[in-house]
C-alpha cells in the first residue's frame, strides 16, 4: 500500500511514514466462528460514500504508541479488506491490557472499533497484486524483523558487555515484578556455536550435515 503507492491516499500514507508516522497492526480476533477462518468478524458497513467500522481486535501490535492502525475487516458481502486509519479517530478505543512476559512495552493491547467512520479511499480490498493480495506480502515484515535481529546479534558481538551492569534499559513501571531476562540468556551466549559470527558467513548459521551433502541446485525435500 505504501511501498508502491497507486493513488493519492497511498501516497499520503507513504509521506506520513517518511515524516515519522508509525502504523500499528490490528488483525487478531478471539471470536472467530471456526479455527482457521480467514474472514474477520470486524465489519465494514456501507455508510453513504464511505463505511462504518465495527469490531474488536486483540494483540494489536504497536497500536498504543502508533499514529495509524491497519485493520483487517470484511464488508457485508464477505469481501476481505484492509484499512489504515488514525488511532485518534472517534470510536476507536485503545486498551493497555497486554501483559505477555517481556512484552509489556510492545504496546499490543486490545483495540475496539465502535461505529468508526472510514472513508472509501482508506479501504483497500484484497485483489491480485493489490494490498494483501500481493503474493508473500506478509513475508516482507518477517524478513525485516529477521534483519533487525541479525543486526542486534552483530552489535552484541562488536560490543560485548555484562548485561547485568548499569545502563540496561528496562521498564521502570514493571521492573519489580517483571525483571529483564537478558542476563540469564546472554550469560550463555559465549558458549553458543552461533555466536562467533565473523568466522562464518554474516548472520548465517553453520551448515547442517544435510546442506553439506546437498549438491548445487538440489531441491528441498
Amino acid at each position: 500500500m505504501c511501498w508502491r503507492p497507486q493513488d493519492d491516499q497511498s501516497r499520503k500514507w507513504r509521506k506520513d511514514v517518511v515524516d515519522g508516522a508509525i502504523i500499528g497492526l490490528a488483525t487478531t480476533e478471539l471470536e472467530s466462528p471456526k479455527v482457521g477462518d480467514v474472514i474477520p468478524l470486524t465489519t465494514l458497513t456501507p455508510d453513504r460514500d464511505g463505511y462504518r467500522l465495527n469490531g474488536t481486535k486483540y494483540y494489536s501490535t504497536g497500536t498504543l504508541y502508533a499514529d495509524y492502525v491497519l485493520v483487517r475487516a470484511a464488508d457485508d458481502k464477505g469481501a476481505l479488506a484492509a484499512t489504515i486509519i488514525p488511532v485518534k479517530r472517534d470510536g476507536i478505543e485503545l486498551v493497555d491490557d497486554w501483559d505477555g512476559s517481556g512484552q509489556r512495552l510492545t504496546g499490543s493491547g486490545t483495540t475496539h472499533f465502535r461505529n468508526v467512520r472510514v472513508e472509501k479511499s482508506e479501504v483497500i480490498f484484497d485483489a491480485p497484486n493489490v494490498g494483501y493480495g500481493v503474493a508473500y506480502s506478509n513475508t516482507y515484515a518477517q524478513l525485516f524483523l529477521t534483519a533487525v535481529n541479525a543486526g542486534i546479534l552483530a552489535a552484541i558481538e562488536r560490543t560485548p558487555r555484562r548485561w547485568s551492569g548499569a545502563g540496561l534499559a528496562t521498564s521502570t513501571t514493571h521492573r519489580r515484578n517483571d525483571p529483564p531476562t537478558i542476563p540469564s540468556s546472554s550469560s550463555r551466549s559465549d558458549r553458543s556455536p552461533a555466536m562467533p559470527l565473523r568466522r562464518r558467513a554474516p548472520f548465517l548459521p553453520p551448515p547442517t550435515p544435510w546442506t553439506r551433502r546437498a549438491s548445487p541446485g538440489a531441491g528441498i525435500p
